[in-house]
């Protein structure tokens, strides 16, 4: 029993060591949210995502953010506007507490279950 939990614990380590496709922080001060999707789909930050998402088979994406209310409501639309590009909302993890405030981090990363 205790080996296999070792094996567990081993396998986690490597997972989080797997490379990062794409991360990009969002800064609230440039943030315009964009006026539809032809805008979103040219909005650098979320076309880097997108552009790295697609390329990465079975990717996801973890959007971190500062866990106020308004970190979680801007995360909320970010996340919105993802899911409008064509990622699915199942392959976006929220991360609370996981941003400087005023920031957003999105990070493409290679596998993982669907939440």
């Amino acid at each position: 029993m205790a080996l296999m939990r070792m094996w567990i614990l081993a396998a986690l380590a490597l997972l989080a060591a797997l490379p990062v496709h794409a991360e990009v922080t969002l800064e609230e001060d440039g943030w315009n949210a964009p006026e539809g999707p032809v805008a979103a789909a040219r909005h650098p930050a979320l076309n880097a995502v997108l552009s790295e998402y697609v390329g990465a088979s079975g990717a996801r994406v973890e959007l971190a953010h500062d866990g106020e209310s308004a970190g979680t409501a801007w995360a909320r639309e970010v996340r919105d506007w993802l899911v409008v590009l064509g990622i699915p909302g199942s392959r976006i993890w929220t991360e609370a507490g996981g941003a400087e405030p005023g920031t957003l981090r999105l990070a493409v990363r290679p596998g993982g279950a669907e939440r």
